[in-house]
Parts: C-alpha cells; structure tokens; sequence
C-alpha cells in the first residue's frame, strides 16, 4: 500500500478502537457506577489519542507521505481536498507524492488549452 493509505489506515485503527473501547465498557458491567468508572479509561485514551493522530498526521504530511503537498499551509491542508478523483488523478499523485519524498521535482502537467470558440449568450438564446 502506498504511504498516503497507510497514513489513512493508521487514522482509522484508532478511531475504530476508541469506539470499541466506549462499547465495552458501557455493557460489560451491571451497574451505571461501574459503567461510568469504566468509561474513564477510553476518554482518557480517546484525549490522548487526538494529540497523538494530530502529531502523527503533521510529521506525515511534513514527510511527504500524504497527497497534501509540504509546502501548502496548514489552513489549505486542513480546508483543501487533494484526494484523486479517478484512477488517472490517483497515480499522477502517487509519483508526485514519491517524487516529494524523495526530494526530487514534481512533475507538472501543462493546462490543456481549450480550441473552441467561446458560446455567447444573446438575448434570445437564454438558458434557464
């Protein structure tokens, strides 16, 4: 698997468990005391859990192992949507995510420039 899902699998896991752990402890015991008692261990994991993903999402990010490019800022990689949108999108990501790891150039693709006359709108020819 690649660098950007195994950062992503490493999310999850952890999510998944925080919510197993808040089940277990909910109905294994009798009592609502106990319950709660017992809640203390998947809060006090689940706080400790934020700081950690937190920290290991920015060291990723900063090691090139997401699709979010290292030099964006934080806000645009926080707010921004890099994921690919097909296969095609997918892999050209994927060698710019290899390429940023390794300290080499990204590849940059040329815009495609469009041949057709612009379609202008006259007053008889609305669109609604």
């Amino acid at each position: 698997c690649s660098n950007p899902e195994a950062v992503a699998i490493c999310i999850e896991c952890c999510y998944q468990n925080t919510s197993l752990a808040f089940t277990i402890a909910v109905s294994i015991f009798e009592t609502p005391a106990e319950s709660a008692r017992a809640l203390l261990v998947p809060i006090y994991y689940g706080v400790v859990e934020i700081v950690l993903i937190g920290l290991f999402v920015l060291v990723a990010w900063r090691l090139s192992w997401t699709y979010a490019p290292k030099d964006a800022s934080l806000v645009q990689c926080f707010f921004g949507n890099y994921q690919p949108q097909n296969d095609e999108e997918e892999q050209k990501a994927l060698e710019a995510q290899r390429a940023r790891s390794l300290g080499q150039p990204v590849p940059v693709e040329q815009p495609r420039v469009s041949t057709e006359e612009p379609h202008s709108y006259g007053s008889d020819d609305r669109r609604v």
